[in-house]
């Protein structure tokens, strides 16, 4: 949104300003992967994808063409990496 980035937390919404370039890099090495340009989703709260749409928390997100591929290689990773359902 402009030159602010807009945090969905489940404490509530933070709102910074700065770029998805740099929100990206904070976020490096942690489970999360951007789906667009937009948006970048924590992996552990992905819900559902279809098609090129992603459930995250309840809320449906679009998945870019260019991201789509990397996105779901990255949540499959994610999801296999885990131990056990509901393992976050």
């Amino acid at each position: 949104m402009k030159h602010y980035i807009i945090y969905h937390t489940i404490c509530g919404d933070i709102r910074t300003v700065g770029s998805m370039l740099k929100a990206s890099e904070q976020f490096k090495g942690l489970p999360f992967s951007l789906c667009n340009r937009c948006y970048l989703v924590n992996l552990a709260h992905v819900n559902g994808v279809r098609q090129y749409q992603v459930d995250v928390g309840g809320d449906v997100l679009l998945i870019s063409h260019l991201k789509r591929n990397e996105f779901l290689s990255k949540l499959n990773s994610w999801l296999a990496g885990r131990k056990e359902p509901g393992n976050v």
